[in-house]
C-alpha cells in the first residue's frame, strides 16, 4: 500500500461552502453488510494507546472471531496524531501501528470498520478544522485504498455534536466534502455516516445525504441513560447506582431522556418510582426535539405529592402548582403562549423544602386534540420503539441502518446489563440492523483483560 502522510494546500478541496456531491460508479455499489460486531474502544481512541489502560492485543481478534462475531469497529483518534497546520500530516509511526492492527483483524477473518473517533477540535471549532478533517480523510483513504471493499468500510466521524448540534447543515456539508476526497481513491468503499447529537436516533431527520449508493447510516443507543451510565465518572453529576433493568418495568418513553436532578427514579411494574432527595429537587424529561404545546398534561400518582409542573423551552417556562390525590388522574393545563408554540422539557419538581417519601408515577401523558401521547412505556417496548423509528427512517430514505454502539457500564448489576444488552441486540436484529457492542475490554467490556476470559452473561446476550 502506498502511504500518504501529508498534503499540500492544493490537494485540499474547497471549503465547506462547496456544494458539489460525489458521484460514483454503481457497478459494485451494494453497501457492505457488517453483521454482528464489537468495538475495540478505549485503545486507539485514547490520546495515546494505553493512556486509558488498554492497548490492542492482536491475539484478541482471533478470540472475537471464535466467539461468533463478524466484524470489529476500530475507533481511532487520528486527530491526536495529526499536525494542526497544513499539510496536516498524520504521524507515520502511528500509521504503522494502525497497519499492524488492521492486518491482524483481517488475518482473523473479520470485517473491519475504520473511523475518525474523538477529536474535540472538530466538534468545538469546525470552522477552523474543516480543511484538517478533509486532509485526514484524504490520507486515510489513500493509505487503505487497496483493502478489499467486501471486508473494510470507513466511518466519517464518531458522534458529531457540539457546534454541529447548532447547525445540522454544517455537518451535512462536511459529509459531502469528506466523501469527495474519499471517492477519488475509494469509489466503491462503503462509508458509514451518522447524524448530529451523538448519532441520536431522534436526529436522523437532520441528516441530508448526497447521491451515493454506498452509504450506510449509523445510530448509537444508550437509553435509558440513567441505567446504562449509572456510576460513570465522566457524567456530571454522576448518575446514582443501583438502577435495575427489566423489560417489563416502567421506563421513559422513546424520544425522551431522563435528566432528573437530586431525584432517584426507578422503573417498577406499577410505574416510575421517584424519590426527591431534597427540597426543590425534580424529575426532568427532555425531548430529543421540540414538541408542540399540548392541551394538557395528564398524570396519575399513587400518593399525595406537592408538585410544581412546568413546560420549558430554552429559558422560557410556564408552571402550575398542584397537589396530587392518591390514585386519581390529574389534568394540568397551561397558559403556554410565552413558549412560542413548542417546548422540549418537562419538570415535575418537589414543591416543598423537604425530602419526600418515594412515590410512583403510574401514568404521564401529553393530551392533544386528536391523540394522547404517553411519556411512560415499558423498558422493553421503549427500546423496540426507538430502534423501529430508526428503521422506518432507513426504509423511507433507502439506507441500511447500522447500530454502531450500545452498552451498559460496569456499575450496573450484571444480570440487568445482560438483559438490557440482549433486548437491544434482539431488537436490532429483528429490524435487520447490523450492530457493534460498546465495547470489548474496558468499562463496558464483555472481555476481562486480566483473566483473558469473556464475561459469559454479556457474551450470551450478544451471541445466544
Amino acid at each position: 500500500m502506498a502511504v500518504l502522510f501529508g498534503l499540500t494546500s492544493t490537494d485540499l478541496l474547497p471549503t465547506a461552502m462547496s456544494q458539489s456531491s460525489p458521484k460514483l460508479s454503481t457497478a459494485e455499489s451494494t453497501p457492505l453488510r457488517l453483521g454482528s460486531g464489537i468495538n475495540f474502544g478505549n485503545m486507539l481512541d485514547a490520546p495515546n494507546e494505553g493512556d486509558w489502560g488498554l492497548r490492542v492485543n492482536t491475539d484478541w481478534f482471533a478470540r472475537v472471531k471464535e466467539a461468533g462475531f463478524d466484524h470489529v469497529r476500530l475507533p481511532i483518534s487520528w486527530g491526536y496524531h495529526t499536525a494542526k497546520t497544513s499539510p496536516y500530516q498524520i504521524d507515520a509511526q502511528f500509521v504503522r501501528r494502525v497497519d499492524t492492527i488492521v492486518k491482524a483483524c483481517l488475518d482473523a477473518d473479520l470485517k473491519l470498520l475504520i473511523n475518525i473517533h474523538h477529536d474535540p477540535n472538530l466538534n468545538e471549532q469546525p470552522a477552523q478544522n474543516h480543511d484538517r478533517f478533509v486532509a485526514m480523510w484524504k490520507q486515510i483513504a489513500e493509505h487503505f485504498r487497496s483493502l478489499p471493499n467486501d471486508r473494510v468500510a470507513f466511518e466519517l466521524l464518531n458522534e458529531p455534536h457540539d457546534v454541529f448540534n447548532e447547525d445540522a447543515k454544517l455537518w451535512n456539508q462536511w459529509v459531502v466534502d469528506s466523501l469527495n476526497v474519499i471517492r477519488k481513491s475509494n469509489p466503491n468503499r462503503t462509508v458509514v455516516v451518522g447524524p448530529i447529537r451523538f448519532n441520536s436516533v431522534d436526529s436522523l431527520d437532520t441528516l441530508e445525504l448526497p447521491q451515493d449508493d454506498n452509504l450506510v447510516v449509523t445510530v448509537h443507543y444508550y437509553l435509558p441513560f440513567d441505567f446504562t451510565h449509572q456510576g460513570a465518572p465522566w457524567t456530571q453529576p454522576v448518575k446514582p447506582t443501583g438502577i435495575v433493568w427489566n423489560a417489563n418495568t416502567a421506563s421513559i418513553a422513546g424520544g425522551w431522556r431522563n435528566e432528573s436532578w437530586d431525584t432517584k427514579t426507578v422503573g417498577t411494574t406499577n410505574g416510575l418510582q421517584a424519590a426527591f432527595e431534597r427540597g426543590w429537587a425534580g424529575v426532568q424529561l427532555r425531548a430529543a426535539s421540540s414538541r408542540p404545546i399540548p392541551q394538557a398534561l395528564e398524570l396519575q400518582v399513587d400518593s399525595k405529592v406537592a408538585l410544581k409542573i412546568s413546560l420549558v423551552s430554552g429559558e422560557q417556562k410556564v408552571a402550575k402548582d398542584v397537589t396530587t390525590a392518591p390514585g386519581e388522574p390529574l389534568r394540568v393545563t397551561f397558559d403556554a403562549g410565552v413558549l412560542g408554540g413548542s417546548f422540549d422539557r418537562i419538570y415535575l419538581q418537589n414543591n416543598t423544602a423537604n425530602e419526600t417519601q418515594p412515590f410512583i408515577v403510574k401514568s404521564l401523558s401529553l393530551v392533544y386534540a386528536d391523540r394522547k401521547e404517553s411519556l411512560l412505556s415499558t423498558a422493553g417496548d421503549a427500546i423496540r420503539d426507538d430502534l423501529a423509528k430508526a428503521a422506518r427512517w432507513g426504509q423511507q430514505h433507502g439506507r441500511a441502518i447500522y447500530l454502531g454502539e450500545f452498552g451498559a457500564y460496569q456499575e450496573a448489576d450484571m444480570d440487568s446489563r445482560a438483559r438490557w444488552t440482549a433486548a437491544v441486540r434482539a431488537a436490532a436484529e429483528s429490524l435487520q440492523m447490523d450492530w457493534a457492542y460498546w465495547e470489548f475490554a474496558s468499562g463496558f467490556g464483555i472481555f476481562d483483560p486480566r483473566t483473558q476470559q469473556y464475561r459469559q452473561p454479556l457474551l450470551n446476550a450478544l451471541q445466544p
